[in-house]
């Protein structure tokens, strides 16, 4: 018997999806950690604070002063290190974030992070957390291609749009690949798998909520349409980030801030640079869209991201901001123009004539 089992595990082969989301997750984290080991790139360097920063006094208490660079704001990926290391008392997280319910509404990542205790504990756990999801983007854009005649070394493509938000410990990583995974679930069937993952990813980052909403309405207009029960489950993770966000108005108080960071074509307002950034990755969700009109429940995605671009604020438009914001269109985007090159290839390829063999 034990023979037997020996043989079954070495003739084991993981699904190919499996396997090209444990590469990239190999392959990143290889490369963090030689990062981190070498002193490339310091613990601290992957929250980018600065000294005019909201959570700069707190970083400076765990770092040293050293790792907070004088004259600048830095990014959002030290907000996020502030509310693990505070979680679950979240007022005291509050004293060192920008904007409290806002931040705070993000509340997934932080809060598995804080598990691993402050210091560079918090930012390892914060790194795995968002190399984890973009082997879950993979592997679910992979499923994806796969199971609709498109090559599953696209889904290698989905990990690209979320290394920005990687290196700086923000948590688009993992909101997107949670969100990908539970697409791929969905289009197999499996609708209380792909509910509860977009409930994780709306966690993590409210556009989880929206993915769901995007796929519901896919699922809606495909031609296998499920029950309305069905449907209406995929408005749960809306409904409990909504709930969520009401603990936080009695917690921490203060605006939302998400909808009045909305101005439709405020795009039109930003600077040059910016604004080929927002017109370039509005194209990318439109290909992304027009290519993936075949799959029910993952055009719509793609669609809502692009025209969600179309109503950000002109500092929303910026190069670092809106790749982060616009993540699943973009990612559809990057592995649609992978199918593209693809199909240009085959297309373009020489065909050998079949050799007959001769007749005497």
């Amino acid at each position: 018997m034990g023979a037997h089992f020996l043989r079954r595990a070495r003739t084991f082969t993981a699904p190919e999806p499996v396997a090209t989301g444990l590469t990239a997750v190999a392959a990143l984290g290889s490369a963090c950690a030689v990062l981190m080991a070498s002193g490339a790139r310091t613990a601290a360097q992957f929250l980018d604070p600065g000294a005019l920063g909201p959570s700069a006094a707190i970083i400076r208490r765990d770092f040293g002063a050293a790792a907070v660079p004088a004259g600048r704001t830095g990014y959002d990926g030290q907000q996020f290190y502030a509310i693990a290391r505070f979680f679950p008392h979240l007022s005291q997280a509050a004293r060192y974030v920008d904007l409290p319910r806002y931040r705070l509404l993000r509340i997934g990542a932080p809060a598995l992070a804080s598990l691993a205790g402050p210091g560079t504990g918090i930012v390892v756990a914060l790194l795995i957390l968002n190399i984890i999801g973009v082997g879950l983007a993979v592997a679910g854009v992979a499923d994806l291609a796969s199971r609709h005649s498109r090559p599953g070394w696209i889904g290698y493509l989905a990990g690209l749009p979320l290394l920005e938000g990687l290196t700086i410990s923000t948590p688009e990583p993992l909101a997107v690949g949670l969100a990908m995974v539970a697409v791929a679930a969905a289009d197999r069937r499996r609708h209380g798998t792909a509910v509860a993952l977009l409930v994780g990813s709306a966690l993590v980052r409210e556009a989880g909520a929206v993915v769901a909403v995007a796929v519901a309405l896919g699922l809606l207009l495909g031609p296998a349409r499920p029950r309305w029960r069905t449907l209406a489950a995929y408005l749960l993770p809306g409904g409990v980030l909504a709930a969520w966000s009401e603990v936080l108005a009695h917690q921490v108080g203060g605006a939302q801030s998400i909808f009045s960071r909305f101005s439709p074509l405020g795009l039109l307002h930003a600077s040059g640079p910016s604004l080929a950034v927002a017109i370039g990755a509005l194209l990318l969700g439109v290909v992304a869209t027009w290519q993936w009109r075949d799959v029910p429940v993952v055009w719509p995605v793609a669609a809502a991201f692009a025209l969600w671009i179309l109503l950000y604020t002109a500092a929303t438009s910026d190069w670092l901001a809106l790749p982060r914001a616009a993540a699943p269109a973009l990612v559809l985007g990057a592995c649609a123009l992978g199918s593209l090159a693809r199909q240009s290839l085959s297309f373009g390829a020489p065909r050998l004539k079949p050799i007959r063999p001769q007749t005497s």
